[in-house]
């Protein structure tokens, strides 16, 4: 009996020892996988002057049709030509040989705490930073996102941007939202050559950042993290889906609330007594619906931020720091003054 005792007490001091080290090696994965598609970014970047868009649209006259998200962009650069060369952009992410294609296992894309997406079919554990939204975040009626579809009224008049693309605009809500996010959605056209083949054009309506573009610090600037809810939509499992929902984060604000009272510093919204929006806030959420940071990992996520470095940070971190993490421009100076307070780089 007293080696019975003797090795349970043993069994229960090394075991949660192994398990912290092996979490401990997830996600130094996670991290390192989130380093190279850092990597790829700027790899990218040497040809292109801006990010990629978090999602590709196709123009046909009359309404927006889903092509691809930005995971297909980075292809070529994460060591995966053999996909990229076989790529139709074209057609829709989810039709033909581009539905094969993108329900493959592409390990990089995945964290391995992450048990919806790691070793799956068309798993996806990263999203990248979308901005700032209004409360329609997650829901079925937000389709897009868009920094002139965001009911966020910063200048507290009465135009007020609408959820489509010929709304009027407010110039200036739509140049401080497009300053809360580094990656946008992406708009292209068609046009019929005389074989009967279809060519699109660059994207435009295209709002991401570049490197240049950045005013707050590429190292104060979120570019990626983690969201076990991402890469699925409506059952179908698939790293190329442009959907907002599904390969971006934002982070959400009550549109009674976006005026410039509240850009300097903006709070989560409460719903039902319960903060939306925070780091691991929704980690039980609904696949494809729940765009904010969240992993498996206890108490925190990896981030990825625009200078390649990555951290983990905490879910219990100040929420307006955070919040200024997501704004590559937050600090631009602007008529009127809604301007954000620098951060300092030992503040988070």
């Amino acid at each position: 009996m007293v080696v019975i005792s003797i090795i349970a007490v043993l069994a229960a001091l090394i075991l949660p020892a192994v398990q912290n080290a092996r979490e401990a090696a997830r996600r130094a994965e996670c991290m390192s996988n989130m380093r190279q598609i850092g990597l790829a970014f700027q790899n990218r970047g040497t040809s292109n002057t801006k990010f990629p868009s978090y999602g590709v649209y196709f123009n046909n006259g009359t309404s927006l049709e889903p092509r691809y998200s930005w995971c297909v962009e980075l292809l070529a650069p994460l060591g995966r030509q053999d996909i990229a060369d076989r790529w139709t952009n074209t057609a829709a992410y989810n039709v033909g040989d581009n539905l094969a294609l993108s329900s493959l296992s592409v390990k990089i894309l995945t964290c391995p705490t992450d048990t919806t997406a790691f070793g799956l079919d068309g798993g996806l554990s990263f999203a990248v930073n979308a901005g700032y939204s209004d409360l329609l975040a997650g829901s079925a009626a937000a389709a897009l996102h868009s920094a002139g579809f965001e009911a966020l009224n910063w200048n507290n008049t009465g135009n007020v941007n609408g959820p489509t693309e010929t709304a009027v605009r407010d110039p200036f809500d739509y140049k401080v939202t497009v300053d809360s996010g580094m990656m946008w959605m992406g708009i292209v056209r068609g046009t019929m050559g005389a074989n009967g083949e279809v060519s699109l054009s660059k994207v435009y309506n295209d709002d991401s950042q570049s490197m240049d573009s950045v005013a707050d610090g590429l190292a104060q600037t979120i570019l990626l993290t983690e969201n076990v809810n991402a890469g699925e939509s409506g059952g179908v499992r698939s790293w190329a889906n442009p959907d907002w929902r599904s390969n971006a984060v934002v982070f959400p604000i009550d549109p009674t609330l976006g005026t410039s009272f509240n850009f300097p510093e903006p709070r989560l919204p409460l719903v039902s007594s319960t903060k939306v929006g925070g780091i691991n806030g929704q980690t039980g959420g609904a696949e494809g619906t729940s765009p904010f940071p969240a992993s498996f990992h206890p108490q925190g996520c990896n981030f990825l931020f625009a200078d390649g470095h990555a951290q983990f940070m905490s879910s219990s971190m100040d929420e307006t720091v955070y919040a200024r993490l997501f704004t590559p421009s937050g600090t631009r100076r602007r008529n009127p003054d809604v301007r954000q307070a620098p951060l300092s780089e030992n503040g988070f």
